[in-house]
């Protein structure tokens, strides 16, 4: 099995034919949330266990995508110094 990340949990649920929604309405939840779990972004155990069973892969492996987004290192960029200079008018 390749590594079980969000692009692949989205694109076994497109090949199964089910979309976020139907997963977000067996769990009681809106569809952003059941893509905020496979995403990272978001921890939800009876989330993680409607999508692991929708995908056809360990509900680990599901549990795993936010421990991962967890450890990730910061991608952010602190933002350049802004610098202005005034003009005499004199």
């Amino acid at each position: 099995m390749p590594p079980v990340d969000g692009p692949f949990i989205k694109a076994e649920l497109s090949r199964r034919n089910v979309e976020l929604q139907d997963i977000a309405a067996a769990v009681g939840v809106s569809a952003t949330i059941v893509s905020l779990v496979i995403s990272g972004h978001r921890s939800s155990k009876r989330v993680a266990q409607a999508i692991a069973a929708a995908a056809g892969v360990p509900v680990e492996k599901v549990i795993a995508l936010r421990k991962s987004k967890a450890q990730a290192p910061s991608t952010k960029v602190a933002p350049e110094p802004v610098t202005t200079t005034t003009r005499s008018t004199t």
